[in-house]
């Protein structure tokens, strides 16, 4: 609203006013503010450790579930852009530095398995997908990343293909030892 006074010899005969509707306004950014809200309680409730780097390598967003897998917050993972790499177990980091590199900036979702030391010292495997975030001008707005424990599924298939390298030990000694019986006179 908008009030002009009208002087006539010095004294305020009448005020002019405008208004303005503002209800669509205020009622867009009340829906705004609850897709918002929508959003947030998804992405932050999800068990994943979800995050996005800008180009400079800083973090935009970071979810809580980080704390979850890795033992470090989100304060400490917004404040500090290098704990992502220093976790990373030494084993693989030159797999994860080679994936980071080449997936900067790749528009397609780009995936790694890896493992990282959690702050208590638990080897843990994370099965990492990522894209680059191109906004609809085609400038580079960062990357964003989806982490999943996966170390459970990583122990039963190791498990699984020693068990497998047993069977196939026995199977070739039997293999053998019926050779030797075949052989035998009689």
């Amino acid at each position: 609203t908008q009030l002009s006074p009208v002087l006539e010899g010095g004294r305020v005969v009448k005020i002019v006013g405008s208004g303005l509707d503002i209800t669509d306004r205020k009622q867009a950014e009340e829906d705004m503010r609850d897709s918002e809200t929508r959003l947030r309680l998804v992405v932050d409730g999800t068990a994943d450790w979800e995050y996005w780097t800008l180009p400079d390598g800083s973090l935009e967003y970071c979810s809580p579930s980080c704390e979850w897998i890795t033992g470090y917050t989100v304060a400490e993972f917004s404040s500090d852009p290098g704990l992502i790499p220093r976790i990373v177990h030494p084993e693989d980091v030159q797999a994860w530095n080679a994936h980071a590199h080449f997936a900067a900036r790749d528009r397609e979702f780009s995936r790694i398995t890896f493992r990282i030391i959690s702050r208590t010292g638990r080897e843990v495997w994370i099965e990492h997908h990522c894209v680059a975030l191109i906004d609809e001008d085609g400038r580079y707005r960062g990357r964003r990343a989806s982490n999943r424990d996966v170390t459970e599924r990583v122990k039963a298939e190791q498990e699984l293909r020693r068990e497998n390298e047993r069977l196939r030990r026995e199977i070739e000694l039997l293999c053998q030892d019926n050779e030797r019986l075949r052989r035998l006179p009689g």
